[in-house]
């Protein structure tokens, strides 16, 4: 039945498709593209809530540190609790 259906652009996909794809897709394409997915869903209004945790996981797997830390940050800034800023600006 999926065969069947006819193939939609990347920028038509639900974000839990987007964060599936991204996953799913690691071992066929080069990092770059996944983290490149996943950083798009988060300066989306609304993203799976995977994104984050699996976003530090890819960072930490590929060790992009700089990446890593810029991205905790902007969610914990104090290190503790989650910010009320948002991600605005980053990217």
């Amino acid at each position: 039945m999926l065969s069947r259906m006819p193939s939609r652009q990347e920028q038509e996909l639900d974000a839990v498709t987007l964060h599936n794809q991204a996953l799913f897709n690691l071992d066929q394409q080069p990092p770059g593209a996944a983290l490149a997915k996943l950083q798009f869903l988060l300066r989306q209004e609304s993203f799976p809530a995977e994104t984050f945790e699996n976003l530090l996981l890819l960072y930490t797997k590929y060790e992009v540190r700089d990446r890593r830390t810029m991205l905790n940050s902007a969610f914990y800034p104090c290190g503790v609790g989650e910010s009320s800023t948002g991600l605005s600006g980053w990217g």
